[in-house]
């Protein structure tokens, strides 16, 4: 399978590390760039590419210290318009980085958003990364790997009195939550489907124990939940 390794997962900075032992990429990048420097061993240059999903912050921090140092960065015609060095990535096109091959789909975010499906030429698995959407409309077929957000759990968001109702608007109309995550995963064709990772968990609206729950109930693929500070939790 092809490894995952959460680096960051939360608002205050997302990013994923894959590896299907021929290619290493990015997913996001909204970390200092020391700590993804920590991840690969100090040696930038083995990372084939970065994949980021859109332009806030949180997922693309570093962007442009990565173009420094020679990674070759792609993203949506927002994404590209940040950067000269940044690759375009036109929405339903396939693109080969290195052993994959990857194809952008377009989000609902409140700026224009990507998800990745990736297919690794090393291993025959492929990975979705979604996250950062207010719904997901495409199908997807024989998905072996999962990262999707959980961003927030619609009782938990509402009845929290410190949160301002625009924000709270806001979040809806852009974030996913675990009610549309689980419908999500429960939707796709499941046969192929071995690991499901939870990302971009709300700091205030989310349950951890109580997402990884409701994933369980509509897969029997492994669900692990992506830590804040890089790392995962699953249930043993």
């Amino acid at each position: 399978m092809i490894e995952v390794k959460v680096l960051a997962s939360s608002s205050s900075g997302n990013c994923y590390l894959i590896d299907d032992g021929k290619t290493r990429l990015l997913l996001d990048a909204g970390v200092k760039l020391s700590k993804i420097q920590q991840a690969v061993g100090f040696d930038v240059g083995s990372i084939s590419g970065a994949l980021i999903t859109h332009n806030h912050n949180d997922h693309s921090l570093c962007v442009d210290e990565l173009i420094k140092r020679g990674v070759n960065v792609y993203g949506n015609a927002d994404v590209a318009s940040r950067n000269d060095g940044i690759n375009h990535i036109p929405e339903g096109r396939k693109v080969g980085i290195g052993t994959f091959d990857v194809i952008a789909k377009g989000m609902e975010h409140d700026i224009p958003c990507s998800c990745f499906y990736l297919r690794s030429l090393a291993t025959g698995d492929i990975l979705l990364y979604i996250t950062d959407t207010k719904s997901v409309h495409y199908k997807f077929h024989d998905v072996t790997q999962l990262i999707i957000e959980a961003n927030y759990d619609h009782r938990l968001l509402l009845a929290n009195a410190y949160k301002p109702s625009s924000l709270k608007h806001r979040i809806i109309n852009s974030h996913l939550s675990i009610e549309q995550a689980s419908e999500c995963v429960n939707e796709m064709d499941k046969s192929k489907l071995k690991e499901v990772y939870l990302c971009h968990l709300s700091d205030e609206d989310s349950d951890a124990e109580m997402f990884r729950h409701e994933i369980e109930k509509v897969t029997e693929a492994k669900v692990y939940i992506c830590e804040k500070y890089g790392g995962v939790t699953c249930r043993t």
